[in-house]
């Protein structure tokens, strides 16, 4: 199977797909580590995201948080702030787009 595009495929969205699910879950120990239990919005909250990256600035706003309200309000604004990014980099892409410019 690994000799086939659609396996290379499959292989490559397992992993894209499991990335974040092990940093969902190291991300969540370390919380009960620090803090003790986690609220059940906050394992949402965490769980929804898919973005490496994302996940990763969050792992550092664990490390200087004081406590969970900290954490809270840092995934908070980390969210807001990906989500504002993403929508600017659509907004490029159509820009460019409608004056012919392709990527």
């Amino acid at each position: 199977m690994e000799d086939t595009q659609i396996g290379k495929d499959l292989i490559r969205m397992g992993v894209q797909q499991g990335v974040p699910q092990g940093m969902h879950r190291l991300l969540l120990w370390q919380i009960v580590q620090r803090f003790g239990l986690v609220p059940v919005t906050l394992r949402r909250q965490i769980e929804k995201i898919s973005d490496a990256r994302q996940l990763e600035r969050i792992a550092g706003g664990l490390l200087k948080a004081n406590d969970l309200k900290q954490l809270q309000q840092f995934i908070g604004s980390n969210g807001k702030a990906a989500s504002h990014a993403r929508k600017g980099l659509k907004a490029k892409r159509n820009t460019l787009s409608s004056h012919g410019v392709s990527r």
